[in-house]
């Protein structure tokens, strides 16, 4: 399943970096990597977190890469941070789209999905950017955020291991104010993935959004 090509310019928002990567996936190793018109390159993806309690608003936010290639033109940077409240609980889907055409937009993720037990998603809340990741790739936690993504909130593939296009964010009462990132990244493996966690894959996604606890 193609995607479009890797590249991993920074952006800045509010103080705060992003980071988009969109890598070539497919099952054939052989195959060529998509180019602009490719219909399976990705040109939106939204982060949706709608609260488990009433009260609170539902925080969204995406990014858009106009052309749906990260060549030769950067994407744009998020729409905004994702606001979140002290001590609530939120649900969140991310959700991948081929928009270029509005006549005829493509639902990414439900390629994805139907790809599930080779695919995992990855949502780490950090405050490293560029730093030190570890042999995956995936940045550190930032525990001073007080702001979590419990892996058992993650739904599963088919043969019961880790998926994630739904998952949970946890803000802690005592969650200090301000900034941090929602890191999101979407690992494609040739082979069914078990926990996802070896290190032969295609790094399909790689976001960071902007989180501002309020």
């Amino acid at each position: 399943m193609p995607f479009s090509s890797a590249l991993r310019p920074s952006l800045l928002l509010a103080g705060l970096a992003a980071i988009i990567t969109f890598a070539a996936c497919s099952d054939n190793p052989a195959a060529p990597p998509p180019g602009a018109g490719d219909p399976e390159n990705i040109s939106l993806v939204t982060i949706t977190l709608t609260p488990t309690t009433s009260g609170h608003a539902v925080a969204t936010a995406f990014i858009r890469d106009s052309d749906g290639t990260t060549l030769p033109k950067s994407p744009n940077p998020p729409s905004g941070p994702l606001l979140l409240d002290k001590g609530v609980t939120y649900n969140g889907t991310i959700d991948l789209k081929n928009d270029i055409d509005p006549d005829s937009v493509i639902a990414i993720s439900d390629e994805v999905e139907e790809e599930r037990d080779f695919h995992r998603f990855f949502y780490t809340i950090t405050n490293d950017t560029l730093a030190a990741r570890d042999s995956i790739n995936i940045p550190p936690t930032d525990a001073a955020a007080k702001v979590d993504v419990p892996l058992s909130s993650l739904n599963l593939d088919s043969l019961g291991n880790v998926f994630g296009s739904t998952f949970q964010v946890v803000v802690d009462p005592a969650a200090p104010g301000g900034g941090t990132i929602l890191n999101a990244q979407l690992h494609h493996f040739e082979q069914e993935k078990g926990t996802g966690l070896g290190t032969t894959f295609d790094t399909d996604l790689q976001v960071n959004f902007p989180v501002t606890v309020q």
